[in-house]
């Protein structure tokens, strides 16, 4: 007969996973200072960090228990493994995305940019499991299981930005031959009862699987309601891990308020929404922002973009049609470009900020892409796009009569931040480049025309960098601290960045923030505090057997 019983925790987490004896779980911890991850003894009442596990998501045990391998999230993304008791993690490869598996022959097969990669538990070079096939629409290859027996793995296949277009596949590692499952679903796993489980739409399924033929031999049928992927994890005890509410901790509206230099806070009157990508017009009078619409993580991403007056309390939404994101106002504040996905079809758009005519094409591009400045002029878009393991910034200036251009390479760098933005003057560029300086990345400067000096701006670490309205300062987010810090900038000749100063401290990881023209004041993302409870039910293989 199985027992349930809830573990409350004071903090958010996500991407439980159970020792394969079911006496250990470990977890990412979500807290104000960032993630790490957090170990659970199943027979005591307290968890405890693992020292040393600083942004690891995604974690898996070894099969003997004792190690823990995971994906460094600061970009450049790591592979990396850490003892249990914690201290120095170890790198084994770089471009771990989401998902690793530990087989019995001690390989590890992880998720990359590529497709799944499969690289020595001591580490070295990886080598190929499944390859993109972006001429279909594929997008990741995620969440691996190496199959009993360590002739298989199990996975899931991305098309677009959808979680709804989830397939769930298995790859044979002798041929390397791919077989899609009829059954749609995301984050699934084979269960020693000769079934295979997956999440689709907040519900665990479950469908009767053959190990030899690497076939499904039945019907799918419900098991678990209420869990969201990929939040749930199982032993080879029939020990059952998962969080009831993470769907919707992870996509809990939030409030939006002004807030000083000081860190003193006006809170706005707009009920929460699931506020993304926030951008203040030239004018700070309106905000353009992406309001995610989604009902549960497994549903297709439907982000529209929005416009927020705080002066006067209106929300007017100017997009209608697929999922659009990260909006930049035009100089003159009459424009609203955004990226926008619709079906298999990525492209950068804008729309009048009066909402007087339909969005209008500007470039078609093959992946997603993140619009983020334009020149004072109003004539040149810089944006952000990922090619492999690079990120790219281009430069898109379209023609004055309308239509399509072709877009030219500004910078180019090992994956990582980036997030460009232009002077006030048009003569410089602030980036964050996570391959250079420190771990978390660095803010640094170059000019528009190029070629010149690069000047590094933050010095603990810096992402997503945004211009004062008279260029005099630099503000940045300083991601370890969660503090959004400003220096003082010359821009000469010579050009000359003063020593950063903090200003006030963000409510969570992921806040959005924007300067006000005036200089005084920001418009901030205030995210609630979240905690997470995990259901654990006993004796979980014999209720799916029945």
């Amino acid at each position: 007969m199985a027992i349930r019983f809830t573990i409350n925790l004071a903090s958010r987490a996500l991407f439980p996973a159970l020792s394969r004896d079911g006496k250990r779980l470990v977890y990412t911890e979500i807290s104000a200072s960032g993630a790490h991850l957090a170990l659970r003894m199943m027979d005591q009442l307290e968890s405890k960090p693992i020292p040393g596990s600083a942004a690891a998501y995604h974690p898996t045990f070894s099969p003997d228990g004792q190690w823990i391998a995971y994906t460094d999230l600061t970009p450049p993304t790591k592979l990396k493994k850490i003892p249990v008791t914690g201290g120095t993690p170890i790198v084994l490869c770089d471009d771990s995305v989401v998902g690793v598996t530990w087989g019995d022959d001690d390989t590890i097969i992880f998720s990359s940019s590529k497709g799944l990669m499969r690289v020595p538990a001591a580490g070295g070079t990886p080598q190929t499991v499944t390859t993109l096939d972006t001429k279909n629409g594929e997008s990741g290859h995620y969440d691996p299981q190496i199959l009993p027996g360590g002739q298989a793995v199990l996975f899931t296949i991305a098309k677009g930005r959808s979680l709804g277009l989830t397939r769930i596949a298995v790859v044979d590692l002798k041929t390397h031959t791919q077989r899609i499952m009829p059954n749609a679903g995301s984050w699934a796993r084979y269960v020693p009862t000769g079934h295979v489980v997956y999440s689709r739409g907040g519900t665990l399924f479950a469908v009767p699987f053959d190990l030899k033929s690497l076939a499904v031999t039945g019907a799918e049928f419900p098991v678990v309601e209420g869990i969201d992927s990929p939040d749930y994890t199982f032993s080879d005890s029939g020990l059952l891990v998962f969080d009831p509410g993470s769907m919707a901790a992870s996509q809990q509206p939030s409030t939006l308020e002004w807030m000083d230099r000081k860190g003193t806070a006006q809170p706005l009157p707009e009920p929460p929404h699931l506020w993304e990508d926030i951008s203040l017009s030239p004018d700070g009078k309106r905000a353009a922002a992406g309001i995610d619409a989604r009902v549960n993580s497994d549903a297709a991403f439907h982000e529209d973009i929005w416009l927020y007056e705080p002066e006067r309390g209106t929300l007017t939404r100017l997009t209608f049609e697929g999922s659009n994101d990260y909006p930049v106002w035009s100089p003159d504040g009459k424009w609203v470009t955004f990226s926008s996905h619709r079906g298999d079809k990525s492209g950068i758009y804008r729309v009048p900020a009066d909402a007087s005519r339909q969005p209008e094409l500007l470039v078609t591009v093959a992946s997603s892409v993140f619009p983020f400045s334009w020149t004072p002029d109003g004539k040149t878009l810089l944006y952000m796009q990922h090619v492999g393991e690079k990120s790219q910034i281009l430069m898109l200036t379209p023609p004055a009569n309308g239509g399509e251009s072709k877009p030219r390479l500004f910078l180019e760098s090992a994956f990582g931040g980036l997030d460009p933005k232009v002077s006030p003057d048009g003569k410089w560029v602030a980036y964050a480049d996570s391959n250079e300086g420190a771990a978390n990345g660095e803010v640094f400067v170059v000019p528009l025309a190029g070629p010149g000096g690069k000047f590094q701006i933050s010095t603990q670490g810096g992402t997503r960098p945004a211009w004062s309205h008279d260029g005099r300062e630099l503000y940045y987010e300083e991601r370890a601290t969660l503090r959004v810090m400003a220096a003082d900038i010359r821009t000469g000749p010579p050009f000359v960045a003063g020593r950063p100063q903090p200003l006030f401290k963000l409510s969570g990881l992921g806040a959005e923030w924007e300067p006000a023209p005036d200089g005084k004041r920001f418009l901030v993302e205030r995210i609630p505090e979240r905690t997470t409870t995990f259901v654990v039910v006993t004796n979980w293989f014999a209720d799916l057997k029945k």
